[in-house]
C-alpha cells in the first residue's frame, strides 16, 4: 500500500481502485481484473486487521484480544480517530494498572503471558506496597501539658 496506507479508511480504496484501474488496462479478460483488486484487497485487510495487532500486542506486551477489541470499540465510538488512539491508549491504562496494587487485576487482564524480555517480565515494585515508617500520633493536649511541666 505504501503511503496511502497511512491515510485511514480512503487510502486503502485509492490503492485499490489504482491496482484496479491499471488491471483494466493490462488485462484483457475479467477474472484478472477483479483477481488483481482482489488480490489487494485480501492482502490489505490481513495486514490490517491480523498482522498489524498481533506484532503491536507482542511488543507491547498487550494480550492480543484486548488490542482487538479496543480498537474495535474505539474505532467504532470515534471513528478513525479512535482506531488511531486505541492502542496508546490500552498501553496507559496497562501502565496504571501494572502500578496500581487495586487496579491489579486489570494488569493481569491485559497482559500477555509472552514478555518480550526479562526487563517486561519482571514488575516494577510499588511505591504503594513499600513498608512506610509508622508516625507517632501528635501528642494529646495532658501529654503536652506533662511535657511543658517537665522543662
Amino acid at each position: 500500500m505504501g503511503i496511502a496506507g497511512f491515510v485511514p479508511f480512503i487510502g486503502s480504496a485509492v490503492m485499490i481502485a489504482v491496482v484496479a484501474l491499471v488491471a483494466l488496462l493490462t488485462f484483457d479478460d475479467w477474472p484478472h481484473i477483479l483477481a488483481a483488486a482482489a488480490a489487494l484487497l485480501a492482502i490489505h485487510v490481513l495486514e490490517s486487521q491480523f498482522i498489524t495487532p498481533l506484532f503491536v500486542s507482542r511488543r507491547c506486551a498487550l494480550n492480543t484480544v484486548a488490542v482487538f477489541g479496543s480498537i474495535a470499540l474505539l474505532g467504532w465510538m470515534w471513528g478513525t480517530i479512535g482506531a488511531i488512539v486505541a492502542v496508546p491508549l490500552l498501553i496507559l491504562l496497562s501502565t496504571v494498572a501494572a502500578h496500581l496494587p487495586s487496579l491489579r487485576w486489570l494488569d493481569v487482564l491485559l497482559s500477555d503471558d509472552r514478555p518480550v524480555s526479562a526487563r517486561v517480565a519482571r514488575k516494577p515494585s510499588l511505591a504503594s506496597a513499600t513498608t512506610r515508617p509508622v508516625l507517632k500520633p501528635a501528642p494529646t493536649l495532658r501529654q503536652r501539658r506533662r511535657l511543658a511541666a517537665a522543662k
